[in-house]
């Protein structure tokens, strides 16, 4: 019998790789839209346990039936390679991105904010202090834009 390539364990790092990729891609094309999908990304997280199941089938198989398939190395490699995607992605997603310095040089709560000019919802430049006696939200997103 001819060996046959172990397509779990390779199927399993595809999408351990695509999710991975997938989530940056959103974030280099950042639209307002899709800002949900970064805040918590199910469907790259969804994929990533995918891929861990497929890689452990793969290397189960691998080792289980040696005639069956080749390439028990390669299974490893690539199972622990997955694993190693997706515990650094979800470090990345879980740890660093709740971790980040403080804004040394921001206004304290409460404080007048300084005068500044920003485009408004319609691209018109609009300064705070063009709105005297009015109270004003600003919004500054931090992380993505």
């Amino acid at each position: 019998m001819r060996a046959r390539r172990n397509w779990p364990a390779l199927t399993g790092f595809g999408l351990g790789l695509l999710a991975v990729i997938g989530y940056f891609a959103l974030i280099v094309r950042h639209q307002p839209a899709l800002t949900r999908f970064l805040e918590l990304p199910v469907f790259n997280l969804a994929l990533i346990a995918l891929g861990l199941v497929l890689s452990y089938i793969g290397l189960r198989g691998a080792w289980a039936k040696v005639q069956r398939f080749r390439g028990r190395v390669v299974a490893a490699l690539l199972g622990a390679l997955n694993l190693t995607l997706a515990t650094t992605f979800c470090i990345y997603l879980f740890i660093l991105t709740n971790n980040l310095p403080v804004a040394a040089n921001a206004p304290a709560v409460g404080t007048r904010a300084p005068v500044f000019t920003l485009p408004d919802e319609t691209g018109r430049a609009t300064q705070l202090v063009s709105q005297p006696g009015r109270k004003t939200l600003l919004v500054f997103y931090r992380g993505f834009w």
